[in-house]
């Protein structure tokens, strides 16, 4: 006796992956917390904690992760808030200063980087979850 089987009303599983739309007036926080800069820096710290601090806290301090799990409500309403954008500008302007430092020529460059003394709790989080969607970060 041959049974047919029909799979047709089975649920069919996929993960799939949704980045978050930043609005364009907030491409600058996105650029600096893709930046190892702001583990240093703690006026982007606290521009980060700003943007929801309770959700900041849930995310173990990832300004990665807070960025993509701020909702749209969220992300409209601080694109409309002009205290906390000329806060990012001033941030963002300092981190640019920084950035584009120019070496002096008269000195020799050392640069020395030592995880034991580690740079932010948060860089294993971020290896982490980019390993397990199988992508290189930006």
């Amino acid at each position: 006796m041959t049974v047919k089987t029909n799979n047709a009303n089975e649920p069919l599983w996929s993960e799939v992956t949704v980045k978050n739309h930043i609005p364009a007036q907030l491409k600058k926080l996105d650029e600096l917390a893709h930046n190892l800069w702001w583990s240093w820096n703690p006026e982007c710290v606290n521009l980060f904690r700003s943007l929801d601090n309770d959700l900041y806290k849930a995310v173990g301090k990832n300004p990665i992760e807070l960025l993509s799990r701020l909702g749209f409500d969220r992300l409209s309403e601080i694109s409309k808030d002009e205290k906390l954008i000329a806060e990012m500008d001033r941030v963002y302007k300092n981190f640019r200063t920084y950035v584009e430092a120019k070496p002096d020529q008269t000195r020799p460059s050392v640069a020395y980087f030592c995880m034991e003394y580690g740079l932010t709790h948060v860089l294993k989080n971020i290896f982490r979850r980019s390993w397990r969607l199988g992508r290189r970060l930006p």
